[in-house]
């Protein structure tokens, strides 16, 4: 696959007290964020939580509300969006059904270089100036098309194309006029599962090629760790965390962060602090009194939710009894959903051991890897992050 040239710097993004108001709907709230150039940052929460919105702000296709966006050196807040440098590729890929693949992939050249009298074929025909600019974006969207795989469909149109080879499509087409910075808007959604994990490996190493800033929406939280060196989770038009996928995975902000991240769900247990331990429902937690021991004379809400992933649970010959309920089977693992003392927990193991529903068994929790919340806050317990070594220590 070809290299495409291009010639100018990634840029630098700079939010500052961002905010957007639809009437009397704040869809964001105060936002400030830096991105820094060549960076892949990933946008990530549910559906109507303002991360579009803020794609299509940075885009030039909203205005804000509040707040000012720098790209590069450039305050571009009042800039329309063909002066900001950017190139974006939308969830529905936005090709012109009459055009074939190398004209969608040059039709941006097209429109920033030749006034439209030059599409007249009488009068274009009459000017050299016009087949030369042609023929120069003919050739810059077969070298775009090169960089994505897609040299050899340039006749095709694009109902002769799959989701896939129409996602590439797009991706050229943001391409050719060699912008700064690449926005994505949930550009694989609609494609199915295998598919989307191609394209999303061929996006990885495109932006590993170009090394432009990208920033990427989505809600599947599998693209997001997968794909970003960087990622902010966003909820209810703010920003919950923005890290790394490791750190979103392991040292989550907040209930609502642990909750969207990872494969299956956390576990989030509520639970009551006792004299010796925790307690769900009444019953003591086996190794709770050592884990609270190890926080020393930390000051705890009354409410609290626990917070373990699955794969930190173990069914063996101690801890909690409980009853399982499912077993879904995935090849060499296997996810079980349990009761214990009245609270459903999810179990990863591998499948070498093979469950029933309505077996009994002991279920037990790593405590080096749990997560305390503030139920009333949905805050992660700060006292506990401190301790994160000193407990993986003591329970290894």
């Amino acid at each position: 696959m070809s290299v495409m040239h291009l010639s100018k710097p990634s840029s630098r993004i700079e939010l500052d007290g961002i905010a957007k108001r639809f009437g009397d709907n704040s869809v964001l709230h105060d936002l400030n964020l830096s991105i820094e150039p060549g960076e892949f940052v990933v946008l990530l929460g549910p559906s109507g939580c303002g991360k579009s919105t803020l794609l299509r702000l940075i885009a030039g296709l909203e205005e804000p509300s509040a707040g000012r966006i720098r790209i590069g050196p450039r305050d571009v807040t009042d800039f329309p969006p063909r002066r900001r440098d950017v190139a974006m590729v939308f969830q529905s890929y936005a090709l012109y059904a009459h055009l074939s693949v190398a004209d969608n992939i040059s039709f941006p050249l097209r429109m920033r270089d030749l006034p439209w009298y030059y599409e007249v074929p009488v009068l274009s025909g009459m000017m050299p100036a016009a087949r030369e600019r042609k023929r120069s974006h003919r050739e810059q969207a077969v070298k775009a098309a090169e960089a994505v795989g897609m040299q050899h469909l340039l006749h095709r149109k694009p109902r002769e194309l799959s989701g896939g080879q129409r996602q590439r499509v797009a991706l050229a087409r943001a391409m050719i006029h060699d912008p700064s910075v690449f926005l994505m808007d949930e550009p694989l959604s609609n494609l199915d599962a295998q598919l989307r994990s191609h394209t999303r490996a061929e996006i990885i190493r495109l932006h590993q090629r170009l090394k432009r800033t990208f920033i990427y929406v989505t809600h599947d939280q599998v693209e997001a760790m997968t794909m970003g060196t960087r990622v902010i989770v966003m909820n209810q038009g703010r920003i919950q965390q923005d890290g790394t996928p490791d750190d979103l995975y392991d040292a989550p902000a907040n209930a609502f962060v642990a909750g969207f991240v990872g494969s299956p769900a956390i576990n989030l247990i509520p639970a009551q602090p006792a004299a010796e331990g925790f307690a769900i429902n009444g019953h003591v937690l086996p190794g709770s009194v050592q884990y609270r021991a190890a926080m020393g004379a930390a000051q705890l809400p009354r409410s609290l939710t626990l917070g373990i992933r699955p794969e930190y649970l173990r069914i063996g010959d101690q801890g909690m009894p409980a009853q399982i309920e499912l077993v879904e089977r995935l090849g060499t693992e296997q996810v079980v959903t349990l009761q214990a003392h009245g609270a459903p927990l999810r179990v990863k193991l591998d499948s070498e051991v093979r469950y029933r529903a309505g077996d009994r068994v002991n279920v037990s929790l790593d405590w080096s890897r749990v997560h305390l919340f503030d139920t009333e806050g949905g805050g992660r317990i700060e006292t506990c992050r401190g301790q994160t070594r000193s407990l993986k220590e003591k329970f290894a």
